[in-house]
């Protein structure tokens, strides 16, 4: 028995909110590599995993909001 459930694809980013994303953020804190981007794309039980695009690490406050402000004006969650 798998605990893992299945979890749908997430849909495809908005066509160039990565690029405006690594804009307002600089490379540090925008992770594309697959093989940088897999430690953060599963929980530490390894019971869950994501597809995501992107990962986001933010190094401030500032940058945070900025990425917020970005996706909801994209309707990303």
């Amino acid at each position: 028995m798998s605990l893992s459930p299945a979890l749908a694809p997430l849909p495809p980013l908005p066509e160039g909110l990565a690029d405006r994303l690594l804009a307002a953020l600089g490379p540090a804190c925008v992770i594309t590599d697959p093989a940088l981007k897999a430690p953060f794309l599963t929980e530490e039980r390894g019971h869950f995993r994501s597809d995501a695009a992107i990962v986001l690490t933010p190094g401030s406050t500032a940058d945070l909001a900025r990425a917020v402000a970005l996706c909801a004006a994209e309707g990303v969650p």
